[in-house]
């Protein structure tokens, strides 16, 4: 699988020194046929350096799978970005809107959102990815382990929404890991807060790594390997699965983690950072 940028898809060099655009590196990913219209109806600031968007879809056929990405392809922009939706599909089913947020950066579609975009403003859009969590029947089976590192929280909070959605009257539990620099870099913070309080089988913990944050729930070190062993303890193995998204650097450890405590290698989904 292909990686997620804090700002999108990453670009990758090659041997020449070029710089693999997202196209190029998701050459291989299966992408759904319909290339929808999509209007922004909202901008917000979801963090000092992340913004938010709310997009209006046009086609009533553009769907997707929560953890999926979206092809940008924004006028004007040589460049197509690549970011993953951190919506849920049932807000594209009942309001016909998605989601996303990024990163300010010099990558041509992040520094679109953040120096041009408005409202009113159209671009289009095409899903694709493997990287997904998709229950067949839409019925939830299995505990799931999310593990965030920064704006890697996007596609996993579009899974614990998903979750939270098709939940009904299932006991599995859902765990959340969700790291970053800063307590302002804990986006939707409030919202998975919120999740946690009206649901037994939710379980958030929050970690920051370069500054003390003033909030009790919020642990000031990196994932360690005692976090993963508390939560697999609590799993069936055979049925758990992770789904990892970050830095490639937290990705591998997590990983080793996760492999030292046994859990299966088919069972662990993660969008690798080449």
């Amino acid at each position: 699988m292909s990686g997620i940028t804090n700002n999108g898809r990453v670009e990758n060099s090659t041997a020449s020194g070029k710089k693999e655009t997202h196209l190029e590196i998701t050459a291989g990913n299966k992408r759904n046929p319909q290339v929808s219209q999509a209007t922004v109806i909202e901008i917000r600031n979801e963090s000092d350096r992340v913004k938010g968007l709310t997009l209006k879809i046009a086609h009533t056929s553009f769907n997707f799978k929560a953890g999926q990405w979206v092809d940008m392809y924004i006028p004007g922009v040589d460049v197509v970005g690549g970011f993953s939706m951190s919506s849920s599909p049932k807000t594209l089913l009942t309001d016909h809107t998605i989601e996303l947020a990024i990163s300010n950066s010099s990558h041509p579609p992040a520094h679109w959102v953040h120096t041009q975009c408005k409202i009113g403003d159209e671009v289009k859009l095409q899903v694709g990815g493997e990287f997904y969590f998709n229950p067949p029947k839409e019925v939830l089976k299995d505990d799931v382990l999310l593990i965030a590192g920064g704006v890697g929280i996007n596609p996993l909070y579009s899974i614990i929404q998903h979750i939270n959605d098709i939940r009904q009257t299932s006991t599995c539990k859902t765990y959340l890991l969700y790291t970053a620099k800063t307590q302002t870099d804990l986006i939707y913070k409030t919202t998975l807060d919120t999740l946690f309080e009206k649901c037994p089988y939710t379980t958030v913990q929050y970690y920051t790594t370069q500054s003390t944050p003033n909030h009790p729930s919020i642990h000031y070190r990196r994932i360690d390997e005692s976090d993963i062993q508390s939560v697999v303890s609590n799993c069936d193995l055979n049925s758990l699965h992770v789904f990892l998204c970050g830095p490639l650097s937290m990705i591998k450890t997590m990983n080793k983690f996760l492999l030292q405590q046994k859990v299966p290698t088919s069972n662990i989904h993660f969008e690798k950072w080449f």
